[in-house]
């Protein structure tokens, strides 16, 4: 891929969210089979296979016991789609409040007053008929999460989670329109906001003083915000990858060039690079593995660019390149299968690289090599229990933290020096909501950990070694 995107060009970036569910039966026992995917993200009877790989259920796993719009409970396309409906979206029970089979929810839908097209929505439900693409006499619904479009505007692929009769799958794909498995229709009972849901974000100061705020957004939109202390923020689009944007990183060069590295869940990493006021921003793929990229870091030794990404198939990469050169990629360490690399952070200690990696087995592993001397040698550093969903490193005069937030909603502070003591965890917090990102900054002798939660809102936990933590809420 190769894009040109004109700079300072407002534009709103559009996400959209789908609702996959499973096939349900109407009075019927024997429900319809899934609509086959362009691609399988995850797939397993088990809602934990998807989820502990960063694939959200919405809760349903927990709550499929229960009979939403009257559908049938448990494994179920319909009972899901109501379900996300009615408890993410906020949706109004439709009237009859039983909609039948999923090869008649267009049709009742749309008498109920609701409307049904073509067009994929946020918060929509993707619909199919009665053996249309893949699905069988019955039909099937799924929840669409993310919207790809192609510089024109129009729809690239889908990416819908979905539930299906009787006992499974649950899985998450993306479906693209001339792939065979597109939906007949979609029905929009209450649509999320218009706006990119972002994924990831990056912050820098450059020289001038300015403050850039770096976004991934689900529709594959990478956006540009910047601002310098006390005036207004300003917005722009740098392009669109044409995939969810999962991780973000940025960087300045010496020749004053900016890059932002975007990993994607089609399993590609791309660079969009330009120079202020001179050179417009322009993307290249730099590299495509075939599995989610879940985490990126990026790092420059002498003249060779590094890219570290963690990628949801287990495996954690390095691509370098020097200026004009073209890239290699090489593996530097299989966690295993199953446990998806969610998040990354590099460090270099004299000429020692190392690579944390945050898993969603809840480990955390430190990879560490010398370029040309020892080869990367893997070891696990910590482990909690629970999904490590973002990790920060620091290194304060010779001891080493790795903090980390995880899915139960705990941040920890691990900590050694390196020959001399064995890593020491102890809990910062517990806000109560899945951590999602974290982020530490060292301020005269105080240590601040900020971090990023599902519910919206960001704390702040901070302390001076040897006293107690104090946290607060920053932003709800």
């Amino acid at each position: 891929m190769n894009t040109t995107a004109a700079r300072r060009v407002r534009r709103t970036p559009v996400v959209f969210v789908l609702f996959l569910g499973l096939l349900s039966a109407w009075l019927i026992l024997s429900g319809a089979k899934p609509a086959l995917a362009d691609t399988s993200l995850c797939s397993n009877n088990s809602y934990s296979n998807c989820t502990g790989i960063g694939y959200t259920d919405h809760g349903y796993g927990a709550n499929n016991g229960n009979m939403y719009w009257s559908e049938f409970s448990g494994h179920n396309c319909t009972n899901y789609a109501a379900y996300v409906e009615q408890a993410v979206n906020g949706a109004s029970t439709p009237t009859p409040n039983h909609l039948g089979n999923a090869s008649e929810w267009d049709n009742n839908a749309t008498a109920d007053g609701t409307t049904v097209d073509t067009t994929p929505g946020v918060g929509s439900v993707a619909q199919w008929e009665a053996g249309y693409h893949g699905a069988d006499s019955s039909g099937h619904v799924a929840y669409v999460e993310a919207v790809s479009k192609n510089s024109d505007g129009s729809i690239q692929s889908i990416t819908v989670s979905e539930d299906n009769w009787q006992y499974g799958p649950f899985d998450w794909r993306t479906i693209t329109p001339g792939g065979g498995y597109w939906p007949s229709h979609f029905i929009h009972f209450k649509d999320l906001a218009s706006a990119g849901t972002v994924n990831s974000i990056a912050f820098a100061v450059t020289s001038d003083g300015t403050y850039h705020l770096f976004s991934g957004m689900s529709d594959g939109t990478v956006d540009e915000s910047y601002w310098t202390p006390g005036n207004s923020v300003t917005t722009d689009s740098l392009g669109n990858v044409g995939s969810a944007i999962k991780s973000i990183a940025f960087a300045v060069t010496s020749d004053g060039t900016y890059h932002v590295f975007t990993g994607t869940s089609s399993g590609a990493i791309y660079e969009t690079y330009w120079v202020p006021g001179s050179v417009p921003p322009t993307t290249d793929t730099l590299v495509s593995y075939g599995s989610s990229v879940n985490s990126i870091a990026f790092a420059v030794t002498g003249s060779t660019y590094h890219v570290f990404s963690g990628a949801a198939n287990g495996y954690i990469y390095e691509t370098y390149w020097t200026s004009g050169g073209s890239p290699t990629t090489a593996t530097l360490y299989n966690v295993g299968s199953g446990s998806s690399v969610n998040s990354i952070a590099f460090a270099l200690t004299g000429t020692t690289y190392h690579v944390y990696s945050g898993l969603a087995n809840g480990t955390i592993h430190e990879t560490y090599w010398v370029p040309g001397s020892i080869s990367p040698t893997d070891s696990t550093l910590v482990g909690y229990g629970s999904s490590v969903s973002s990790i920060a490193f620091a290194l304060t005069g010779g001891t080493y933290h790795v903090f980390s937030g995880a899915a139960n909603g705990y941040d920890y502070e691990t900590y050694w020096v390196p020959r001399s003591s064995s890593p020491n965890t102890t809990t910062l917090g517990n806000p109560g909501n899945q951590i999602n990102s974290i982020a530490f900054g060292l301020t005269g002798s105080t240590y601040p950990v900020f971090t990023g939660m599902n519910n919206g809102a960001i704390d702040e936990s901070y302390w001076t070694p040897g006293n107690s933590v104090t946290t607060y809420q920053l932003v709800s």
